[in-house]
């Protein structure tokens, strides 16, 4: 029952988790035909650590955020850092790159910074509570 209620909790950090893991191991060639601009991938990878942050953030309830600053923050770094490494050395079609760890690091603080100003909107609370 625990591990029920844990899952339900933390399911939009875990649906925006394992996006993030498929993203980042997909073979290249697959999305190679999305639009390109000059820092798109860059970007991606800003709104994506972005996005797994804020939901953290927020389905923890910032009166706790203080508390569980290692969970909101910390592990959006370690993830990212994680998959930057298993691309470059585990999968062929794939590399890593620091630069993409650092839009990571920019993507996890600033989906805690938004979290912590967006908190007081009704809707979004609304969202995250259950």
């Amino acid at each position: 029952m625990r591990l029920y209620s844990t899952f339900n909790k933390y399911l939009i950090s875990i649906f925006t988790g394992c996006l993030i893991l498929f993203l980042s191991t997909t073979d290249a060639e697959n999305l190679a035909r999305l639009p390109r601009f000059y820092g798109a991938d860059k970007l991606l990878h800003l709104l994506m650590y972005m996005g797994l942050s804020f939901s953290l953030s927020m389905e923890n309830s910032i009166a706790k955020y203080k508390k569980r600053l290692a969970l909101v923050l910390l592990f959006p770094i370690l993830y990212g850092g994680i998959i930057e490494i298993v691309q470059e050395y585990c999968l062929e079609l794939r590399s890593g790159d620091w630069i993409d760890w650092v839009a990571d690091i920019v993507g996890a603080a600033t989906g805690c910074l938004l979290a912590a100003r967006l908190y007081s909107v009704r809707i979004i609370r609304k969202i995250f509570r259950r």
